[in-house]
């Protein structure tokens, strides 16, 4: 019924593989265009975020859609940034307190820990 002539196994071999390679193909190229966005958008909305961060506003914050597949990661980095931000405030204080204390010009050695409100200042 059905006859097929080949020379060798190749014949027969070489279709396959191209039918295979074109298919892998389409199926990449519908793969990348759906299922890297959540996450290529979330990591570039956090890099973003993290550049206004470095450059000293310690008060942004990290906003990503809900299905984003990074949100704990952002998460994290959001808990960073509050802790940072509290722990600079509180060395912004410590360095007003010392300066009514020793006066404009006045050296004095600082010892200021970052896990409490405490100061102390040897003349």
């Amino acid at each position: 019924m059905f006859h097929i002539k080949a020379q060798n196994f190749l014949d027969f071999l070489w279709p396959v593989i191209g039918a295979a390679v074109l298919i892998s193909a389409i199926v990449g190229f519908l793969a990348s265009l759906f299922f890297p966005k959540p996450i290529a958008g979330a990591l570039y909305r956090i890099e973003e975020d993290l550049k206004k961060a470095n450059a000293g506003d310690l008060a942004v914050r990290i906003k990503l859609r809900g299905g984003d597949q990074v949100t704990p990661v952002a998460a994290q980095i959001n808990h960073l940034l509050s802790v940072q931000q509290k722990r600079f405030a509180s060395v912004q204080s410590a360095r007003v307190i010392l300066e009514n204390r020793t006066g404009p010009g006045q050296r004095s050695m600082v010892t200021c820990s970052l896990k409490s409100d405490s100061v102390w200042t040897k003349r």
